[in-house]
């Protein structure tokens, strides 16, 4: 497991565990890192690998305000994304790829005005997304794929202007894709049964 004691490193600038066989849940002390500008403890190639963390993401990782590069993936985290992730705002990587997470994308995501990178892919997230991710201007990357999201896709995610790779496919999105989406370079929209549906309201 992470030792609590990390929490002291209080200087400490690059966190780096990936690939390794880490277990146990990630120390709610890693938000005293405030001088964290590198937290990778995922796995590198972007597959699940050793590394099986589990239980939540700490709150306060929304501490680390500086934040640049965050990479959770290929663990067995659950539970939500907590809301606090948009304090981040020197944030410019935000993966979280191939955990267990549920419940729906908090929409002060929308806060991280830095953001280059959006995964989010291959957890059990659920709810509609969020319009204030289209207020993500320097996104280049963002994958929503291989989830439960529902509801219409976003006009506002059209003024992701930066975006060569957006990925929607595998969830239950409904209604009309606005049609400047289709002009992104690798834009992916397939399996998404409902979509071109009326929505149902929700009663």
């Amino acid at each position: 497991e992470i030792p609590a004691e990390i929490g002291n490193l209080t200087k400490l600038r690059t966190l780096s565990l990936e690939d390794n066989k880490l277990t146990g849940s990630i120390p709610s002390e890693i938000g005293n890192l405030t001088e964290l500008e590198y937290l990778h403890l995922g796995d590198f190639d972007n597959y699940r690998g050793d590394n099986q963390l589990t239980g939540p993401i700490p709150t306060e990782i929304g501490n680390l305000i500086k934040l640049e590069y965050l990479d959770l993936r290929g663990n067995r985290l659950s539970g939500p994304i907590p809301a606090s992730l948009g304090n981040l705002s020197e944030l410019k990587q935000l993966l979280f790829g191939e955990n267990i997470l549920d419940g729906e994308i908090p929409s002060e995501l929308g806060n991280l005005g830095e953001l280059e990178t959006l995964g989010l892919n291959d957890n059990r997230l659920t709810g509609t997304i969020p319009a204030e991710l289209g207020n993500l201007a320097k996104v280049t990357g963002f994958s929503l794929h291989n989830n439960r999201l529902t509801g219409q896709v976003p006009e506002k995610l059209t003024n992701l202007t930066m975006v060569n790779w957006l990925n929607l496919r595998d969830n239950d999105l409904c209604g009309v894709v606005p049609e400047e989406l289709y002009s992104v370079s690798d834009f992916f929209i397939q399996d998404n049964p409902r979509l071109g549906s009326p929505c149902e309201e929700t009663l």
